[in-house]
């Protein structure tokens, strides 16, 4: 029988402080090559991996330069008019946000509800002309960006209301969805390059994520987590090169660490290859008598 040379387990403490190639200049994105391979194995074994530990500092922040542009544009027939402001990047609640958009957006103001977490916004302006025609079928559209969708904008387009009398016409649209400001509540470890057999239902199959992480500590503190189960997962592969790391919020978007390193211990396992008989399965009621 074929046997492998490489040790039955191997545990390799991953920092992104260590001399890694960057992808898309982050230091979530990372890959870190070995002068030799660490597993290579035949086909009659199997290589298992596992996330054992991780510390993470939690630093990024909830407006990124990815979602912190509001634009909305107001057309008819007549006029197309673009209206769009930026937010600094940072971290903020949405008594901050609001405050900032009613500053730097004349003539709109957005409210929140406490109770419904949605935001709303109106805008109200005076027509000098007189004529109904140009108003009647004006239309706002939110812009397809996520500043818009993180407000809860889903329904993007809002029309307006006429008032002959007062020859004003209003504008306003509440969101469909109430806001999410959290901006991740995990932090999902994937090594995208090593399919592994466990199933990943927000790609509706398999995929590289070796673990998820909840964040259970508060924003500028480390985040520490331990494999007290011990779970691990068999790869598709058969031999090791190199490990690409990518640390992935709930979105599967590349989290940016600003800066900031963090670290993983992997621990690989060499099995003997079993295959899967029909018929033999896990009795969970003779397991427990």
């Amino acid at each position: 029988m074929e046997t492998s040379v490489y040790s039955p387990r191997q545990v390799h403490l991953i920092s992104s402080a260590g001399i890694p190639i960057l992808n898309g200049g982050t230091l979530s994105d990372l890959i870190f090559y070995f002068k030799t391979p660490i597993a290579y194995v035949p086909s009659t074994y199997d290589i298992h991996i596992s996330c054992v530990s991780a510390s993470i500092p939690v630093v990024w922040t909830n407006i990124t330069s990815a979602n912190n542009t509001l634009t909305i544009m107001a057309t008819n027939n007549y006029f197309i008019q673009n209206i769009s402001y930026t937010i600094p990047v940072g971290n903020y609640n949405i008594n901050e946000i609001i405050t900032l958009l009613n500053n730097n957006l004349t003539g709109y103001i957005f409210t929140y509800d406490i109770n419904t977490h949605t935001v709303s916004v109106v805008y109200k302006a005076y027509s000098s002309v007189g004529l109904v025609t140009p108003y009647t079928n004006l239309t706002f559209i939110f812009s397809d960006n996520s500043l818009s969708t993180l407000l809860g904008f889903t329904n993007k387009t809002a029309d307006i209301a006429w008032d002959g009398t007062t020859k004003t016409f209003t504008m306003s649209l509440t969101g469909t969805k109430p806001i999410n400001l959290i901006r991740t509540t995990s932090v999902y470890i994937e090594t995208p390059e090593l399919l592994n057999e466990a199933f990943d239902s927000r790609t509706n199959g398999q995929s590289g994520v070796l673990c998820r992480i909840p964040i259970n500590t508060t924003p500028f503190t480390l985040l520490q987590w331990t494999n007290i189960f011990g779970t691990n997962t068999k790869l598709a592969v058969k031999q090791i090169n190199h490990i690409r790391i990518r640390l992935l919020d709930d979105d599967r978007n590349v989290i940016d660490m600003r800066g900031f390193n963090f670290s993983i211990t992997l621990q690989f396992n060499i099995v003997e290859a079993k295959s899967f008989i029909e018929g033999e399965y896990l009795d969970l009621a003779q397991e427990q008598k």
